[in-house]
């Protein structure tokens, strides 16, 4: 009876390690670009719907404090993917960091924004020219001004005035600096902001003046996913589907958003979401699928940053991204 009991309890406990192995999740950590904001929301979608979970994975979203950081750790394996600019990450490849590479588009066309005060009158290019520009330390308007201003044949730069990204807006409306950084997902809130102040802004999108690139992308370490392939893949598939589930469900999406950010405002985080739905189709991707990679884009991106920097080092664009997990 002794050697009965001890086999039904061996036969239970490898039944339980048995059934926790399989039920095990793989734990993967998402690095963003920046503090959450309206642009995020389908990530956080994906993992308050239990999307990541549906595929096997235990995902955690941490917040970035800039493309160039979060490219850093990617390339270190501190975290498994990253969201970062394109912009940026041309520029780690230029300065050495060969490991990283774009494995999911997310904005498929430039949401860069200059934003003044109506009143001024600033309109075009010339109108920067010799101007205050706030932004952040590690924004990509660093490395997309100057392209800008190049792009247009103004000669004069701008003045970058570094700034804490909360106060860039009042900074505008104050006229303290002349022209704020903004991204297209949120500006409804600063248009929202400025009426709550009787004020009106103009907005110039960098992509009407010739300034088209991919920006924001997901990105990866190719060492690191040659092991996980089943990872990526699988990582990619329910980001993916946050974005249709978000686009099909806002209020519902901004309501798992807010549980991860309840500082945050779920009336303007909705109003940045029809930008984010815009930005990440293009025609490629409405073609080849959603997240897919446009080869010819990715060239002229890079060709673009590299004129801007006059950056020797040439850059095949197959060693800058792959679509490889998306099928």
């Amino acid at each position: 009876m002794k050697k009965m009991n001890c086999v039904y309890v061996f036969v239970t406990i490898v039944c339980v390690l048995f059934t926790s192995a399989a039920f095990a999740k793989e734990k993967v950590i998402f690095t963003l670009n920046w503090t959450p904001q309206a642009q995020h929301v389908p990530y956080f979608a994906a993992l308050g719907g239990k999307l990541y979970e549906a595929e096997g994975l235990d995902v955690e979203i941490q917040k970035g404090n800039g493309s160039s950081k979060t490219i850093q750790r990617v390339a270190l394996g501190d975290t498994t993917f990253g969201l970062a600019s394109a912009a940026n990450l041309v520029q780690a490849k230029s300065k050495g960091i060969d490991n990283v590479v774009m494995i999911g588009a997310v904005f498929s066309r430039s949401p860069q924004l200059l934003v003044s005060l109506k009143e001024n009158n600033y309109t075009s290019p010339k109108d920067v020219a010799g101007k205050k520009v706030a932004t952040t330390a590690f924004a990509a308007l660093k490395h997309m001004l100057p392209i800008f201003l190049q792009k247009n044949n103004i000669d004069e730069p701008a003045e970058i005035i570094l700034m804490n990204s909360g106060v860039i807006f009042q900074a505008v409306i104050s006229g303290k600096v002349d022209f704020g950084d903004n991204y297209l997902p949120n500006l409804p809130t600063w248009i929202s902001l400025a009426k709550k102040q009787n004020k009106e802004l103009n907005v110039m999108k960098f992509e009407d003046f010739g300034v088209d690139h991919y920006d924001l992308m997901l990105v990866g370490n190719k060492e690191n996913m040659l092991k996980n392939s089943e990872t990526t893949r699988k990582f990619l598939k329910a980001t993916y589907k946050g974005y249709a589930f978000s686009k099909k469900n806002p209020e519902k999406a901004v309501d798992f958003y807010i549980q991860y950010n309840p500082v945050l405002s779920k009336d303007t985080t909705l109003l940045g979401l029809p930008p984010t739905f815009e930005l990440l189709e293009d025609d490629y991707s409405k073609t080849h699928g959603i997240g897919s990679i446009d080869p010819a884009k990715v060239k002229e991106t890079i060709e673009l940053i590299r004129s801007g920097y006059k950056i020797e080092m040439k850059i095949d664009e197959n060693d800058l991204f792959t679509n490889e997990y998306l099928k």
